[in-house]
């Protein structure tokens, strides 16, 4: 480890910790050993110490949550920056400026509890507000791209800027920032707001996306979310051998009939697909409410993961993916949840 880099954290008075299992501090409890983990407790020691990292020419990974990020076991960082303690944000008469690390769940949940719209379906939702910019995420009609005035920004030669939705170029589940077209480290993000006439529908609405999201989706515990755009789905099963479509479509009809519920679908969908294509092994790692949802149960997940992807992706003729994963030889500087 740079002994003038530990001096340097030590002297500005900025969090760390050494040689910290990512298995211990991950969504999913994967990943190696970080040489570093560094929490700053202010957007201004976070501007600092990356401005320090850029110009040393050093590696490094900024993460909040990791809810979006899949961390191999072989990898190893050597500086990992967490944004975690970043979580303060204020209300002005038409703004929202959050720190980077503000919870979405925790945003929305204020949103929606103060008459707030474009909220309301983001009140489950993992991550922090900086990698669902990053991300473009979004569910129940609800899009942060929508409500996003600007992020104040701090490129990698150091430059402080306000990037616009323009700027982030932002197409379904992507941006300029996730394409690495634009790098650097956001550090705050800034919303617009507006107030609804009617709080009671905007509660009632968020609770609904609640209940659904319960029935219909996995617990965010052991999952990352979709891990394909929702095009790779689609590719793929029309892609599936002729036989795996035509037991679809008698399922699909038999749901259109009302003989089986949408979630008996959903598992009857996953089963036959696993069972016609020699995938029986793995059915149990992916989700019975969600073709496109893994889930990290055991120690065996990930060989299973990889099996998976491979599988959707030949199919599909794609390698598009979702989620970030990040692996040994991975030498990107990345702000994920």
């Amino acid at each position: 480890m740079n002994e003038a880099f530990i001096t340097y954290l030590d002297s500005t008075h900025i969090p760390y910790e050494k040689n910290v299992d990512l298995k211990k501090r991950t969504w999913i409890h994967r990943g190696g050993i970080a040489g570093l983990w560094i929490t700053p407790t202010s957007t201004e020691q976070l501007q600092q110490l990356c401005s320090n990292l850029y110009k040393q020419g050093r590696e490094f990974k900024i993460i909040g949550q990791t809810s979006n990020l899949y961390f191999d076991n072989s990898y190893n960082p050597e500086i990992i920056i967490c944004t975690t303690k970043l979580n303060v944000f204020s209300v002005t008469s038409n703004s929202i400026e959050c720190e980077c690390g503000v919870p979405v769940k925790t945003l929305a949940k204020y949103a929606v509890e103060n008459g707030i719209s474009g909220f309301e379906g983001l009140v489950d939702l993992p991550g922090t507000i900086a990698a669902a910019t990053f991300n473009n995420s979004g569910c129940y009609n609800c899009q942060v791209s929508s409500l996003l005035k600007y992020v104040e920004f701090l490129s990698s030669n150091g430059e402080i800027k306000k990037l616009t939705p323009a700027d982030l170029n932002y197409a379904e589940r992507t941006s300029a920032l996730k394409r690495r077209e634009i790098r650097g480290v956001i550090l705050k993000v800034i919303l617009s707001y507006t107030l609804t006439d009617n709080a009671d529908l905007l509660i009632q609405t968020a609770r609904n996306n609640h209940a659904h999201r319960i029935q219909f989706q996995e617990r965010p515990a052991q999952t990352l979310g979709s891990i394909f755009p929702n095009g790779v789905l689609r590719a793929f099963e029309m892609n599936l051998p002729r036989f795996s479509k035509i037991c679809l479509k008698f399922i699909y009809k038999a749901h259109q009939l009302k003989l089986i519920t949408y979630s008996r679908q959903q598992k009857s969908k996953r089963d036959i697909i696993c069972l016609l294509n020699g995938m029986w092994g793995i059915h149990k790692y992916i989700s019975p409410k969600n073709f496109n949802c893994f889930i990290w149960k055991d120690a065996n997940a990930d060989k299973a993961f990889n099996t998976y992807c491979t599988f959707v992706q030949q199919i599909a003729h794609t390698k598009k993916i979702e989620i970030e994963v990040i692996k040994a030889s991975e030498n990107e500087i990345i702000q994920q949840d």
